[in-house]
């Protein structure tokens, strides 16, 4: 056999497989009970260990069976097909024409909050302030910028109104400006 020039240093040659001799060990059968007192008694010979008298069918009884039928006042007929009655532990299953219904789920139970609120920057809810309010809503402009920015928290109760925010914003500027105290500057 000549191999390939390009192959023949290094051949491609797949791993031997062992095929077992069938015939062999078809010849030479072995029984399923493994080092027992029975195959020590039998030597491996485990065909007289076959007993054939256990599912033995024979014709010399039929003709007392037939009988019997006679005896007991019976119809000798033959035996039918009785159709087995099962017990079903649920309803009999009938195709659906239309999908089932299921009822609807609850919503969940969140509060409910407008997610533009929450996740806007405050430029954009000060944009949206100053459009939505006009001339004569002014108070009510201040008001809302001061809890915008944070300033409302910052006062009392009380002093929630459009001329204490502007006086916290006034001295914030004036504090950020000035290179001394606040206290220095008169006001």
């Amino acid at each position: 056999m000549d191999l390939n020039s390009i192959d023949a240093s290094d051949p491609d040659i797949a791993d031997m497989h062992t095929i077992p001799d069938i015939l062999q060990l078809s010849q030479s059968l072995k029984m399923c009970l493994q080092e027992s007192e029975i195959e020590q008694a039998a030597h491996g010979d485990f065909i007289k260990l076959l007993d054939s008298t256990l599912q033995y069918i024979g014709l010399e009884n039929w003709p007392e069976a037939i009988k019997s039928y006679e005896l007991l006042g019976l119809k000798h007929e033959p035996l039918t097909l009785v159709p087995p009655i099962f017990e079903v532990p649920h309803a009999p299953l009938e195709p659906a024409t239309f999908p089932p219904s299921f009822r609807e789920i609850s919503p969940p139970q969140l509060e409910l909050f407008d997610l533009e609120d929450a996740f806007t920057s405050i430029e954009q809810r000060l944009a949206q302030l100053t459009n939505r309010c006009a001339e004569q809503d002014l108070d009510l402009f201040v008001r809302e910028a001061g809890e915008l920015l944070g300033i409302g928290r910052q006062l009392l109760g009380q002093d929630r109104n459009a001329k204490k925010v502007l006086e916290r914003v006034l001295t914030s500027i004036i504090h950020y400006k000035s290179t001394g105290p606040v206290s220095d500057l008169c006001l």
